[in-house]
C-alpha cells in the first residue's frame, strides 16, 4: 500500500509541471475586408497574434502589418479605417485610423497608390479565464474603411462620421483664424497655438489635435515665421475646399 501511494505521488508530480505550463502559439492570420464593395479603399495584408495560455490567464499580443489601396481613379484626401483584432479567447481590441489632408497640398494617396497602417500593442494583453472559455479557432482580423474622401469632394461611408469629420475641420479653422489673429495682436505664435489648443472649437478633435501637434513640432523646428506661413497656407487650402468641407 505504502509503495503505491510514493507511485501514485511521483505520478501526480510528474504531470504537475506540464498541467501547469502555459501553452503558447504564433499564429498568422490574413486580414479580411469588409468594407462596401463600392469603398474607393481595399484593405489587405496580416497579423501575427501571439496567444499564450495556462489554467488561469489569457494573454496575448499582436501586430497589424495592413495595405491600404487607392483603387479610385481621384487622388484619396481623407480616410477612417477601423481594424478588428480578435484572439482565440474572442478577446481582443479595435484599431481606428484617420488621415486627413484637407489643410495640406499633399494627398494621402495617388490613385492606384497604397499605403502602410501598421499597428499593435507593445505589451501583453491579460484576462483571468473561467472553465472552457478559450476557444481555438475563432481568431480572426477584420477591416473595414468607415469613410473615405477622395480630392474632388466625392464622399464615401459612414453619414455620422462625415459629420464628426466636418465639425472637425470648421474648428480648425476657427482655431487657426484665432492662433493668427492672437499672434498679431502681439501674443507669441507658441502661446497663441497653446491657448487655442485648451480651448478648442473642434467637438471631434482627431484631425484638429493632429494639425496643433504638428504646428508645436514646427515651431520647435522651424521657427514663428515659417509656421506662421504654413497657418495661412492651412487656411488658404481649407478656403479653396471649403464647398466639400
Amino acid at each position: 500500500m505504502k509503495n503505491t501511494q510514493i507511485i501514485n505521488l511521483l505520478f501526480v508530480c510528474t504531470l504537475l509541471p506540464i498541467t501547469l505550463s502555459a501553452q503558447k502559439s504564433s499564429t498568422v492570420v490574413t486580414i479580411e475586408d469588409i468594407s462596401a464593395p463600392d469603398s474607393p479603399i481595399r484593405i489587405s495584408g496580416q497579423a501575427i497574434l501571439v496567444e499564450e495560455i495556462n489554467i488561469t490567464d489569457f494573454h496575448y499580443k499582436f501586430n497589424v502589418d495592413a495595405t491600404l489601396t487607392n483603387v479610385s481613379s481621384q487622388p484619396l484626401l481623407c480616410y477612417n479605417v477601423v481594424i478588428d483584432v480578435v484572439s482565440s479567447s474572442a478577446l481582443g481590441e479595435k484599431g481606428n485610423f484617420t488621415d486627413d489632408r484637407f489643410f495640406r497640398d499633399e494627398m494621402i494617396m495617388q490613385a492606384g497608390s497604397a499605403t502602410s497602417v501598421q499597428y499593435g500593442p507593445t505589451a501583453w494583453r491579460s484576462v483571468s479565464l473561467k472553465s472552457g472559455e478559450a476557444t481555438a479557432g475563432s481568431r480572426h482580423v477584420k477591416a473595414r474603411v468607415v469613410f473615405a474622401q477622395l480630392a474632388d469632394g466625392t464622399r464615401f461611408g459612414d453619414a455620422k462620421f462625415e459629420q464628426q469629420l466636418r465639425a472637425d475641420r470648421t474648428g480648425t479653422v476657427a482655431d487657426l483664424t484665432s492662433a493668427i489673429a492672437s499672434y498679431e495682436k502681439g501674443t507669441p505664435l507658441a502661446t497663441s497655438i497653446k491657448n487655442v489648443s485648451a480651448n478648442s472649437k473642434a467637438s471631434f478633435v482627431t484631425i484638429n489635435s493632429t494639425v496643433l501637434n504638428h504646428l508645436k513640432d514646427s515651431l520647435n523646428t522651424k521657427g514663428s515665421t515659417e509656421t506662421l506661413a504654413e497657418m495661412k497656407k492651412f487656411l488658404t487650402n481649407a478656403d479653396k475646399r471649403k464647398a466639400y468641407m
